[in-house]
């Protein structure tokens, strides 16, 4: 059946709604921002992997246009596996319910944190479920940032299994300006080594970057954003005047401090929306 351009729109609107249902009226400016943020992760899904940045405040998406571009860059570059992190569990738990839906088959998510709750009580069941957790050989591993960062420098045996299962992976670090600023150098060298080394395409998810390129070993390229939220602004409609100040202020400070404040900015936008 063959759908049209406005029958296209219509549907990813109807989705869109149905996904926020719970956040009561939600504009059509507000549905066209998430839906460019999601395109522009498609499309710069078939640049060639390395270290990037995606900028996104919150109520923008961020959870399924970071799945939709790891998805569209597993298959078009060959990766074994996306690998999510957040610093949170209760971030972990919410991404998992968003990621769990559109995905569609639990057989092919892996959840390695705390929370978790086997409901299959069988031995068989907790010895496969346990041999997945030490080796990470899944499709998609949801997990927190402490343990990817235990996958890293533990010296454990099971963390050391585990650190196949970054190689050639996709590796999404959401609220990624949780690293402690002390940790920072430290932070970069790993990932650089998994880019660099482990042919890994790490993506670096925060509403409020933290300033990589500051720290006492900073990356050797700055990361390349995916999605520049001074270029979508313009699609809050009903805040066109502020988000423009906003965005000028941001780039002012951006430029004095590093990192990147598009996002802050568009927060703020929204927050006066509200």
């Amino acid at each position: 059946m063959m759908i049209s351009t406005k029958g296209r729109y219509a549907l990813r609107v109807m989705l869109d709604l149905a996904g926020h249902r719970e956040s009561g009226y939600i504009p059509l400016a507000e549905i066209a921002a998430r839906q460019k943020i999601s395109e522009t992760c498609g499309a710069f899904a078939e640049k060639a992997s390395g270290i990037y940045r995606l900028n996104v405040p919150t109520g923008g998406g961020k959870t399924l246009s970071s799945l939709r571009y790891a998805l569209a860059h597993a298959k078009q570059f060959g990766k074994k596996r996306l690998i999510f992190t957040s610093p949170l569990l209760s971030i972990l738990e919410q991404n998992a319910k968003e990621i769990r839906k559109f995905v569609g088959d639990d057989r092919l998510i892996l959840e390695h944190h705390s929370n978790v709750v086997q409901t299959d009580t069988s031995q068989d069941a907790l010895d496969e479920r346990e041999l997945l957790v030490q080796s990470w050989n899944a499709p998609i591993i949801l997990t927190t940032l402490v343990q990817l960062l235990n996958t890293l420098f533990d010296g454990k045996t099971t963390s050391i299994r585990r650190f196949q299962a970054l190689c050639d992976s996709v590796i999404v670090i959401d609220e990624v300006q949780t690293v402690p600023t002390k940790l920072l150098s430290l932070f970069n060298l790993a990932i650089q080594f998994l880019s660099e080394q482990c042919r890994a395409t790490v993506v670096l998810c925060s509403a409020t970057q933290p300033c990589v390129e500051r720290a006492e070993h900073p990356l050797r390229r700055a990361p390349e954003e995916i999605a520049r939220l001074a270029k979508i602004v313009t699609f809050y409609r009903n805040a066109d005047d502020s988000a423009a100040a906003f965005a000028a202020q941001a780039e002012k400070l951006r430029a004095r401090f590093g990192g990147s404040f598009e996002a802050l900015a568009l927060d703020r936008v929204m927050q006066q929306k509200e």
